[in-house]
C-alpha cells in the first residue's frame, strides 16, 4: 500500500499508510522505530547519543472522510 510521509512541524511528522491494516501499521511503525534506532548523534568522530522516537497510531473510522480528521 502507499505512503505518504509529512513534516508537521517542528519534531512532529505523520506518516499515512493508505489501505493499511492495524498489524500493517504496526510493522511499519517498528520498521521506522529501528531504523531511527540506529541512528547516533555524532560530533565528527566522535558520538554524542542515541536517536530515538515515540510513535503512535490512529485510525480513522468506517465511513469517516479524511476531512473530518
Amino acid at each position: 500500500p502507499p505512503h505518504f510521509a509529512a513534516r508537521i512541524g517542528g519534531e512532529e511528522f505523520a506518516v499515512l499508510a493508505l489501505d493499511c491494516e492495524l498489524a500493517q501499521a504496526q510493522a511499519l511503525a517498528e520498521r521506522i522505530r529501528g531504523t531511527v534506532a540506529q541512528g547516533r548523534i555524532r560530533r565528527g568522530a566522535e558520538s554524542l547519543g542515541l536517536v530515538t522516537v515515540s510513535l503512535g497510531i490512529a485510525r480513522r473510522a468506517d465511513g469517516e472522510s479524511p476531512q473530518a480528521w
